[in-house]
């Protein structure tokens, strides 16, 4: 699987406040956000049974 960046919004003091914590840490920040996306990938896939696995297509006519 390759990597690809992502890129969002996020206030500038949150932003701050996030990047700090990671540091007092020593945690990099990109290494949080990834933990993050899985742990709510897995907790969001085993609450829908049925559901599709990570990164599979959505059924015809949902996006």
């Amino acid at each position: 699987m390759g990597q690809k960046n992502f890129t969002c919004r996020v206030d500038d003091e949150l932003k701050q406040a996030f990047l700090k914590a990671a540091k007092a840490n020593a945690r990099p920040a990109s290494v949080l956000i990834r933990d993050f996306m899985r742990d709510y990938v897995r907790q969001t896939t085993q609450a829908q049974p049925g559901a599709p696995a990570p990164g599979a297509e959505p059924p015809a006519g949902r996006k």
